[in-house]
């Protein structure tokens, strides 16, 4: 659950500095017309996929929260709860990791288990 938060806290403050640093590059390139407007827009896209993946990190929390509780009973009906929580968990997590991924390709970033592009052709 500690790491749950952690992320959560993370991934707040990557928003916070998406949008800064949009809002910073936006009134530069105001100022100076000459600057590029993509950065501007490659922050903004990127923060869309990252506000879906903190909405899923913060719905994970109660089913996480749920079964985290200490001395829970072993009936089959709790054990059947159980696994729809480990279900509903499982699938956020996952929509999380793929607005993550969304995130890196808006961002142009290449992801952990993307492979890097082939050297040019000399």
């Amino acid at each position: 659950m500690l790491t749950a938060a952690r992320h959560i806290s993370l991934i707040s403050h990557l928003i916070d500095r998406f949008s800064d640093d949009a809002v910073h590059r936006a009134k530069q390139a105001c100022e100076v017309p000459a600057l590029p407007w993509d950065q501007v827009e490659a922050l903004t896209t990127a923060a869309v996929p990252l506000t879906r993946t903190l909405s899923h990190y913060t719905q994970a929390l109660i089913p996480l929260t749920a079964l985290t509780r200490p001395g829970q009973p072993q009936s089959m009906r709790s054990v059947l709860h159980r696994i729809e929580l480990q279900s509903t968990l499982h699938t956020h997590l996952a929509a999380a990791h793929r607005a993550l991924a969304e995130t890196r390709t808006a961002l142009g970033k290449p992801g952990p288990n993307t492979p890097p592009p082939a050297p040019p052709a000399c």
